[in-house]
């Protein structure tokens, strides 16, 4: 390859990557604050507005008995609140470009445009099926708690996977012990998120052991280290009274529930892997990619299974299930992308996909943009309450028509929450609800 065609295809990826982190950019500043933006602007130790760093750990050591065990992204939350918005803007846009290169890594024979198209079809599809997009890439606190944590938990991952895929890494003892920490953070990061990790950990961790028949001491500690982070996270006492009990008949009402969601949401992005792994096997395609990209499967299912046992299981809890899955189907696509005569179908794929993008894109933009009028409409009112000397304010709630917006949505009870956490930040003694738009 010459030094001139080895440029173009860095500056073919280069250029796509400018374009994905400005248009996350401008979707980031579209997005206003929502419900936990505002309650993560006051100490959970004694509910004082937030004004230093200093404040911070107090607060989390207190969110830990009362809210969950999250302490690493919630700390995270705290700082950026701190901070003029356009901050945690840029950084969500540079966290979009972190997870396409970490995507990047596990194709590494795709140069140039061949590499670009792989990953735009990876964006497809999390654009296309992730049914809380806004909430899990957009909002402040849902981006740090689930797509931030997407970008750590693959961190962690990527070493297990490169031994296993025999890809060459950096190894160095100021690596090694920056990786045990960050499989400790990894590890207490989330509650669905890092269980999903921690089992493909283990299982690549159970492959090299058998290939190699020696242990690998580095991956064993990074697993013990992320074990106690999940142990440290798991026994947090907030996390016991989000727990649905043990009830079989509520166990199983919730199992259906998140079965029945899964088959909705991912169904078609399932079918779509399904596709490509039986075109890999028919050509002879690499076993081990192949094996890896069904270990990301089954993490993907076991993240959902958490909530089995929670009280409660939302759309964006989906973010690590949806990215786990769209890094799978690019194992098999970016294998049948480089042996001769399969690559129509992944042209294919992309061409279904492109137009289901299109629409998405287009429906996507719009609710954003009404949701960034919305914003600036309670803004407004709230200048003319703060002129008036207003003690209460009235809001009105909005909600979105697509997933890529976020709801701004209020209790009907000005004393519960998130509407305190609101008044508080503006100044007044309560905020009222006139009624949902959409």
């Amino acid at each position: 390859m010459t030094g001139n065609s080895l440029k173009t295809k860095r500056r073919t990826l280069q250029l796509y990557l400018a374009g994905m982190f400005l248009f996350m950019l401008f979707l980031s500043c579209m997005t206003p604050m929502v419900q936990d933006d505002f309650t993560y602007c006051f100490s959970f130790a004694d509910q004082s507005r937030i004004t230093r760093i200093g404040q911070i750990p107090a607060s989390m050591a207190a969110h830990r008995q009362h809210a969950n065990g999250r302490l690493a992204a919630h700390t995270m939350v705290q700082l950026l609140l701190l901070c003029p918005k356009l901050l945690f803007n840029l950084l969500n846009a540079g966290n979009a470009v972190l997870l396409a290169l970490l995507f990047r890594r596990y194709f590494p024979a795709l140069r140039g445009g061949a590499a670009v198209f792989a990953l735009a079809v990876g964006g497809m599809l999390i654009w296309n099926y992730s049914p809380a997009f806004g909430e899990a890439f957009l909002w402040l606190d849902g981006s740090i708690n689930y797509a931030w944590g997407m970008s750590v938990l693959l961190l962690f991952l990527w070493p297990y996977a490169a031994d296993y895929l025999e890809i060459p890494r950096k190894r160095s003892l100021a690596y090694n012990a920056l990786f045990l920490l960050l499989a400790f953070l990894a590890g207490g990061y989330s509650e669905n998120g890092s269980l999903a990790m921690l089992f493909a950990a283990g299982c690549l961790f159970l492959l090299l052991l058998l290939r190699r028949r020696r242990l690998p001491l580095l991956l064993l500690a990074g697993l013990l280290a992320a074990a106690l982070g999940y142990f440290l996270l798991m026994t947090a006492p907030a996390v016991a009274s989000k727990s649905a009990g043990h009830s079989a008949s509520v166990l199983g009402a919730n199992a259906v529930k998140v079965l029945t969601q899964t088959r909705t949401v991912l169904l078609p992005l399932y079918v779509l892997y399904a596709l490509l792994v039986t075109a890999c096997l028919h050509f002879g395609a690499d076993r081990r990619r192949l094996l890896l990209s069904g270990i990301l499967i089954l993490a993907g299912l076991a993240s959902l299974s958490t909530f089995v046992f929670a009280v409660y299981f939302e759309k964006r809890h989906f973010c690590f299930t949806t990215v786990t899955a769209a890094l799978a189907c690019l194992l098999p696509l970016s294998e049948l992308l480089v042996l001769p005569r399969t690559r129509l179908l992944p042209k294919l794929c992309a061409g279904f996909l492109s137009v289901l993008f299109l629409f998405n894109l287009a429906s996507g933009l719009v609710d954003i943009t009404v949701d960034y009028s919305k914003a600036l409409r309670r803004e407004a009112a709230v200048r003319q309450a703060v002129e008036a000397g207003d003690t209460e304010l009235t809001l009105e709630e909005h909600l979105c028509a697509t997933p890529y917006g976020v709801s701004f949505v209020l209790s009907d009870n000005k004393r519960d929450w998130p509407n305190l956490s609101i008044a508080r930040y503006y100044g007044f003694e309560a905020v009222n609800a006139i009624g949902l738009s959409s």
